[in-house]
C-alpha cells in the first residue's frame, strides 16, 4: 500500500466542486474525504463502526452527541470513535471529514 500511495500518479483524482453544502473531494480506495460548509446547519451523521477524524478550515463548529460537545476553529482536529451511535456537527464554518472507505480486518 505504501508504495502505491507513494506513487502520485495512482493516487486519485481529487474534484473541484462548486460551493455545495456537502462535497465529495476525495473517494479512493482507502478513505474518503469530504467537504461539509456549514451556514446553521445542524446535520446528524453516524461513523457507521468506522473512526473519523473532522478538520476545521473556516469559521466555528460545533461536534457533539448526547453527552459531550466540542467546539472546533480553523486549523483545529476533532477525532471520532468508531463506538459512536451517532454525533451532529453545527456551527458557521468548513469542515474537512476523513474516514476509510472499507474496514480493515
Amino acid at each position: 500500500k505504501g508504495l502505491r500511495v507513494a506513487n502520485v500518479s495512482l493516487l486519485p483524482d481529487v474534484l473541484h466542486a462548486a460551493d455545495e453544502p456537502v462535497t465529495t473531494l476525495i473517494d479512493s480506495e482507502y478513505f474518503q474525504l469530504m467537504r461539509y460548509i456549514l451556514n446553521g446547519d445542524n446535520l446528524a451523521l453516524s461513523p457507521n463502526g468506522i473512526f473519523q477524524a473532522f478538520t476545521c478550515i473556516g469559521g466555528m463548529v460545533m461536534i457533539a452527541d448526547d453527552n459531550w460537545t466540542v467546539s472546533s476553529e480553523t486549523g483545529e482536529t476533532v477525532l471520532i470513535p468508531a463506538s459512536l451511535r451517532q454525533y451532529r456537527i453545527s456551527g458557521k464554518g468548513k469542515l474537512l471529514r476523513a474516514f476509510q472507505t472499507v474496514r480493515v480486518i
